[in-house]
């Protein structure tokens, strides 16, 4: 009999609803890139073809690398065989989507093992979605190859074949669920503790045969025996190896101290509650900004629904071979929730990285963990007080409730899928369209003509700039790639040295064993749209192995858009003389000369204009390094900024809730010889050395532009600075207070030939006036350096240049503005 679809649909309609849920939730992975350790796995390839190593070659060769530092997880290193084995992205994220609905399976497939409850296993699936919310770091559902995702799989299936077991007492089963213990033990050292979830199951077991048989030890000794051995070996390989356990500064050490131990731990267990990333926002990503009593609900809320949603759908009545089960996932969830964060919490690494809302890999296990627990209890805690719940089971009630369910579910999908949206789009800026861009001029022949014995040194350092990946997609062998502060690495290059290339603080001469040196930078804001820049090397300075100038007297451009030829409009940017004069260039797409079209690009060069083109300063089309806008910042509008103009600003902008991840760009500002910078700023305690609060040094020739920074590591001291285009003149030092909003105001004044700075409308530092800046034509970067390794940890709420000198009383009227909406900063 020819069975309808429409009837299969009805049928099993919480199953399909709970997958399309699910699919929904989990939709923006298929638009993002190659994220963490994928981005330098995925091209294994290359590094095979560099290396000339077989793929069983090139992983024991990195399996060896952390067996010595003490690390014994052999299963692991399956990921270079599956980025061989798949090289597209879209296959890959499929393949990720694949494996986590196969582990949502023979989690619902154990529950039912377990239990023999179809609500229970419809109302998990239904519910498991909710707590798949993606998160900017180390998230275990956007990348690391499916590893969480392979390690709970192993344990999924030894969990079952135990219970197949424990059912039948084929000893083939427990073989085999042993057997797949082990896999994840090889696999991710956390799962050393995971024997107890063998345990519960072998106790619950027992426990319903009316007495418990007293063999329980028994059946778990070869699990327990499973993770002595294993955690043996890696202590044993420490021990061959010199790999100190505890208090060294290697990131895979044990560190005892009890506080930073339990605040990790705390984090990671915070970061399984559904929305918590949204919420806590721990990178500032959102808005608005919650006061701490509205997370708390707000996290609280999702916790609570769900739990209703098992108490509102179980049965009044239960036998005690209905409770005992119950009871026995109760307690699996508690383990689940809770041990795959232990190990992780002892460690010195993620005890630096983890944030409120920010948890580490393991957190993929513990989702279950917490969703068994609540439907679980919701559905045990019905029986325990059946008598004042009868009314559940009234007239329309059941019907309501379950209605009512199905729309909460879908309003909380909703927020998941918005917040994960928005999570991939930011990461995208970073870990894809930046990528697609130089994947795609490599494919396409960027690199046709260069010697195969050329050094390309790349002006970032992303984990694709690397010889690898370049030959992966150019398949030009022989050329060496180096990305910011590689530069100068020993050993890197034969160190024969060209006589133009110098360090530009030490003069010493650079390292490179030939003449065919290139400069290469690109960029990308979207998908499909982008540039490279390449061009032979004619002087390059360096300084702590970072790019302070790079001059050739040709460069190729790179334009990747879906219709490059009238979308290219410009290249412009800065020439130097032999007289040392500078000008800015601009090339109208008719005066560029194209060498190479495709359908969708466009490769021409810049060349003959009489002097060498600064390489930094290059700007191209709409997608300039130099007006760079971002998803991670936005300004807001010209009405709601706090400063009073007194006099026509220079430039002058507010940034949305103050916040500027990772920096703000924009075009280079002319300034004149007197001029004043004013920002309203909150630091934070810690940052990193040299953290920028807004500047556009050090210029074209190192000793150009302004910058306003914390002194080197000095805590809560700060200083302003330019150049005069022969040398940096004496800085001028001030304090500002951690956590708190300051208004700082810095007057350069040419006629009383001195530098002040107030902080707050008092005077905070004080200095002579030796010289007079030298513009710079780089960009202008708030919150951060050109080199980008400068971030400042804290808010920026508006900034303000005038070419002009502040009054006091000006300043005075600013800083009483601050004071009167201080509390609504």
């Amino acid at each position: 009999m020819k069975i309808k679809m429409y009837e299969v649909v009805k049928q099993h309609k919480y199953i399909v609803l709970a997958t399309l849920f699910f699919l929904i939730v989990v939709f923006p992975m298929f638009i993002s890139g190659y994220m963490f350790d994928d981005a330098i796995n995925s091209y294994t390839l290359g590094g095979m073809i560099e290396s000339n190593l077989t793929l069983t070659q090139h992983t024991l060769k990195y399996m060896s690398s952390w067996i010595h530092n003490g690390r014994f997880f052999p299963l692991a290193f399956y990921g270079y065989g599956l980025f061989v084995l798949i090289q597209n992205l879209v296959a890959y994220k499929i393949f990720l989507f694949l494996l986590n609905l196969i582990d949502i399976s023979l989690f619902l497939y154990l529950i039912f093992l377990l239990t023999k409850n179809k609500v229970m296993v419809n109302l998990s699936y239904l519910t498991i979605p909710l707590f798949y919310s993606f998160h900017i770091g180390f998230d275990p559902v956007l990348g690391f190859g499916g590893l969480l995702q392979l390690v709970f799989l192993y344990i999924l299936i030894s969990l079952i074949f135990l219970k197949f077991y424990l059912d039948s007492r084929k000893f083939l089963y427990l073989l085999l669920s042993v057997l797949f213990y082990c896999f994840s033990l090889a696999t991710y050292e956390i799962t050393y503790l995971f024997f107890l979830f063998h345990a519960v199951v072998i106790w619950f077991n027992y426990k319903q045969q009316h007495p418990p048989k007293k063999n329980t030890l028994l059946y778990i000794s070869p699990f327990l025996g499973s993770a002595v051995l294993f955690a043996g070996l890696s202590l044993l390989l420490r021990y061959i190896f010199k790999v100190p356990i505890i208090g060294s500064n290697s990131p895979y050490t044990i560190n005892i101290k009890i506080a930073p131990m339990l605040a990790t731990y705390a984090k990671q267990l915070v970061g399984t509650l559904p929305l918590s990333y949204r919420i806590l926002d721990p990178d500032k990503l959102f808005s608005p900004s919650y006061s701490i009593f509205i997370k708390l609900i707000l996290l609280a809320l999702p916790i609570v629904f769900i739990f209703l949603l098992g108490l509102c759908n179980g049965k009044n009545s239960m036998t005690r071979d209905e409770k005992l089960p119950l009871q026995s996932t109760i307690v699996l969830g508690l383990l689940m929730l809770i041990l795959p964060g232990v190990l992780v919490s002892f460690s010195a690494k993620y005890q630096g990285y983890m944030g409120w809302g920010r948890p580490y890999l393991p957190v993929f296990i513990q989702i279950f963990g917490l969703d068994l627990i609540l439907i679980s209890s919701g559905l045990y805690f019905r029986h325990r007080f059946a008598k004042w719940l009868k009314f559940l089971d009234d007239g329309l009630f059941p019907k309501a409730i379950r209605y009512l369910s199905l729309a909460l579910v879908a309003i909380l999908c909703f927020f998941t899928v918005s917040s994960n949206y928005s999570i991939v789009q930011r990461s995208n800026q970073f870990w894809l369209y930046p990528r697609k861009t130089l994947e795609y001029a490599l494919d396409n022949g960027l690199l046709n003509g260069l010697p195969s014995d050329s050094v390309i040194l790349v002006d970032s350092n992303n984990p694709w700039d690397s010889t690898a990946f370049f030959l992966m997609h150019s398949g030009i062998k022989g050329q060496k790639v180096l990305s910011k502060g590689n530069y100068v690495s020993s050993g890197s290059l034969e160190p024969q040295p060209f006589s133009i290339y110098q360090d530009s603080e030490s003069s010493n001469k650079l390292p490179f064993s030939t003449k065919h040196v290139y400069y290469l930078r690109y960029d990308s804001k979207q998908l499909g749209t982008g540039y490279v820049i390449l061009a032979p090397l004619d002087d390059l300075k360096i300084n702590d192995n970072r790019i302070i100038s790079a001059f050739a007297s040709v460069a190729k451009i790179f334009y990747w858009s879906p219709d490059s030829a009238s979308t290219l409009s410009q290249v412009s940017g800065v020439i130097e003389y032999n007289d040392n004069n500078v000008r800015q260039f601009l090339l109208k797409r008719s005066e560029l000369k194209d060498s190479k079209y495709g359908n969708d690009f466009i490769i021409s060069r810049v060349e003959n204009l009489g002097g060498m083109i600064d390489l930094n300063s290059v700007n191209v089309n709409s997608i300039s390094s130099s007006t760079r806008k971002s998803e991670y910042w936005n300004l807001v509008p010209q009405n709601q900024l706090l400063f009073k103009d007194h006099q026509v600003p220079q430039f002058h902008v507010g940034f949305k809730n103050g916040f500027v991840k990772d920096g703000a760009e924009f075009s280079p500002v002319e300034l004149a010889s007197s001029f004043s910078v004013e920002v309203l700023v909150k630091p934070y305690a810690t940052q990193v050395p040299y953290a920028g609060i807004i500047g556009n040094h050090p210029g074209e020739k190192y000793y150009s532009g302004f910058v306003i920074q914390q002194n080197s590591q000095s805590a809560n001291n700060y200083q302003f600075g330019f150049g005069d285009g022969n040398k940096w003149m004496k800085e001028t030092d001030f304090k500002l207070t951690p956590n708190q909003w300051s208004y700082v105001a810095v007057i350069v004044n040419q006629h009383t030939q001195e530098i002040v700075v107030y902080v707050n409308g008092t005077l905070a530092g004080k200095q002579v006036l030796e010289g007079q800046i030298n513009n710079s034509h780089q960009p202008l970067f708030v919150g951060n350096f050109i080199g980008g390794d400068r971030a400042f940890n804290g808010l920026i709420k508006e900034v303000k240049i005038t070419n002009g000198v502040l009054t006091r009383e000006e300043i005075q009227i600013n800083s009483e503005l601050v004071e009167q909406n201080r509390e609504g900063l």
